[in-house]
């Protein structure tokens, strides 16, 4: 498995403020992902293959929550910033 670290880069990334930039894949990886993938690296291979698959799956299902309720998760996160906000000023009553 091809590894990065931050003393030693890969051929294709480079560090900057704790953040990983892979250029050949344009994405970027932070400090807590790295970390997980380190640790995960150090185990046997079939112990590897079940957190991969448990990480597609999470990403399989993101997608779909996305996709079905992506416009009101959106809505919904406005109208509680709205409400936290008029909260902390006083402005609404939760009782």
């Amino acid at each position: 498995m091809k590894q990065a670290s931050a003393t030693q880069p890969d051929y294709c990334g480079y560090f900057c403020d704790g953040i990983v930039a892979y250029t050949d894949n344009s994405y970027i990886m932070t400090n807590l992902l790295e970390k997980a993938i380190s640790e995960i690296s150090k185990l046997p291979e079939e112990d590897q293959d079940k957190y991969a698959r448990l990480l597609f799956a999470t990403l399989e299902s993101d997608k779909k929550v996305r996709a079905t309720f992506g416009p009101t998760i959106d809505k919904l996160g406005a109208l509680f910033e709205k409400a936290k906000k008029a909260y902390h000023e006083g402005k609404n009553d939760p009782a």
